[in-house]
């Protein structure tokens, strides 16, 4: 004769287990929340992207004053367009050079890239932003900061220039 109470109690014991289980995963899974409740509300806690930007303010701070690397942190090239920006009117919104051809922090020329207005810092940054990017894909990136000082023998060491500043950000 078979011994059945043998077989009943192997089921038992997987049921047991099986049990134990379910009744490990829905502890953890409340803890889960319960851990997520106790955790500060995401809006509370700096974003991947708000402390990169904190950080690369910081840096460009370094070549520029407070106001300017703020806005210059949003950009595309941010610590670029510091460089040169710093190297082109040394943080300078109202220069003007080149015998009037190249306006601004930036010294962009209008003839090539549309008026600037002096007073308008966040116009010129836009502006600038949207030039150097427009260069980085018709040039790619090196080239594209050789080309903001335009393609003659003295971009060379321009680009080098701005690009020794990107480095020490």
């Amino acid at each position: 004769m078979r011994d059945y109470k043998h077989i009943y109690s192997d089921k038992l014991k997987k049921r047991d287990t099986s049990r134990a289980v379910v009744l490990l995963v829905a502890f953890v899974a409340m803890m889960g929340v319960v851990g997520a409740v106790e955790q500060p509300p995401v809006a509370d806690q700096p974003t991947v992207k708000a402390v990169a930007k904190s950080a690369t303010q910081e840096s460009i701070e370094k070549l520029l004053p407070v106001h300017q690397a703020a806005l210059i942190a949003g950009t595309s090239y941010p610590k670029t367009l510091a460089a040169i920006a710093h190297t082109e009117s040394r943080g300078d919104q109202r220069a003007i050079g080149d015998g009037g051809k190249s306006l601004g922090l930036f010294q962009i020329q209008p003839a090539h890239w549309g008026r600037v207005d002096l007073d308008d810092l966040e116009q010129q940054v836009a502006k600038a932003d949207a030039v150097f990017c427009t260069l980085v894909k018709q040039y790619g990136y090196r080239e594209a900061v050789r080309r903001w000082n335009g393609d003659g023998k003295a971009s060379r060491k321009y680009q080098q220039v701005v690009l020794a500043k990107v480095a020490g950000l």
